[in-house]
């Protein structure tokens, strides 16, 4: 074999290993401004989450819940402006189904809230569904009970479980004490 062309088969190897480089920085690159666009946006529904409007609304909701009998149907009808809540976890659910947001960050700054709202409403829900015969409303809050139910055991190293009506009624009170 000739000097040039070893010294041409060589250019090509260091060009490929170039182009092997830069594209793994490239990966890189697109997974950290993911993340940092993850974490942006993540910072932002937590701000949402807890504004004034929207503790307001948890609170409402909470009381709501409170006046009636616990796991009583009450008409979807009913959550009237606190439906913001949903709205809320609907986006949140969505983001995280389209790979938005990770689910540990999900996991970490709304699980508790969420778990708990959605299993003391989601027999409504249910019913609100099958009244209006509109399967999907609110039907990313579903996927997102599942993820994080199963994320949260899975993290605990515990089975899934629900909440009992003991730590459901203290965490009415707790949202309906809300300023």
């Amino acid at each position: 074999m000739s000097t040039e062309i070893l010294i041409a088969l060589g250019g090509v190897i260091v060009a490929f290993l170039g182009l092997i480089v830069a594209f793994v920085a490239f990966l890189r690159q697109t997974r950290d401004t993911h993340l940092s666009l993850g974490v942006q946006l993540l910072r932002e529904l937590e701000r949402d989450f807890d504004s004034k409007e929207m503790r307001k609304n948890r609170s409402g909701l909470a009381k709501l819940y409170l006046k009636q009998k616990l796991g009583k149907p009450m008409p979807g009808s009913s959550f009237g402006d606190h439906s913001e809540v949903f709205d809320f976890f609907t986006t949140v659910g969505l983001l995280l189904k389209r790979g938005v947001l990770d689910v540990e960050f999900v996991w970490t700054s709304f699980y508790y809230w969420f778990v708990r709202h959605w299993e003391i409403s989601e027999p409504d829900i249910q019913a609100w569904r099958k009244q209006e015969a509109d399967p999907t409303y609110w039907e990313e809050c579903d996927y997102l009970y599942l993820r994080l139910i199963r994320y949260d055991a899975k993290r605990r190293g515990v089975p899934v479980r629900r909440q009992t009506s003991e730590e459901l009624k203290r965490f009415l009170k707790e949202q309906s004490d809300l300023p």
